[in-house]
């Protein structure tokens, strides 16, 4: 039962948040990853929002990324986009056409959950795991 009510919470939430807007979305490539881009908000099981100056930040150059907790390096590697209009079926999810159509590899790491992204105005949202089972992740990140 507990995880039925999860489950249309976060259909609701998911369509609530991405079915009724406006799609602004840009044409995605590397170049539009490029720079850096701090996360404001993490949703899952619950929702964190981050105030800016937070220091958990994505860093991207054209195929390369680095990761920061708190200012401090925490990865670093390399990434690819690529094509992927699987997303509903991934995350469990019912997502508006044209949305999330992108995903991003990272490291050649391609037995993991996919991650899913998007950018509108400055802002990269990225969706991943399964969120009928709670195991779902949506970030949402500024770019800085």
């Amino acid at each position: 039962m507990k995880v039925s009510i999860y489950f249309i919470c976060s259909i609701v939430t998911i369509y609530i948040l991405f079915g009724c807007k406006k799609d602004n979305s840009l044409s995605l490539t590397g170049s539009d990853l490029i720079g850096n881009w701090e996360l404001r908000k993490a949703e899952g099981s619950i929702t964190i929002n981050y105030s800016s100056g937070n220091g958990s930040i994505y860093q991207f150059t054209d195929t390369a990324y680095s990761t920061f907790s708190n200012g401090v390096l925490i990865k670093k590697g390399h990434y690819k986009i690529t094509v992927d209009t699987t997303a509903s079926g991934q995350v469990g999810l019912i997502i508006s056409p044209g949305k999330y159509t992108n995903r991003i590899i990272f490291d050649n790491d391609t037995l993991s959950n996919k991650i899913f992204f998007q950018i509108v105005a400055n802002k990269l949202s990225l969706l991943s795991g399964f969120f009928p089972l709670d195991g779902g992740s949506f970030r949402t990140y500024e770019k800085q």
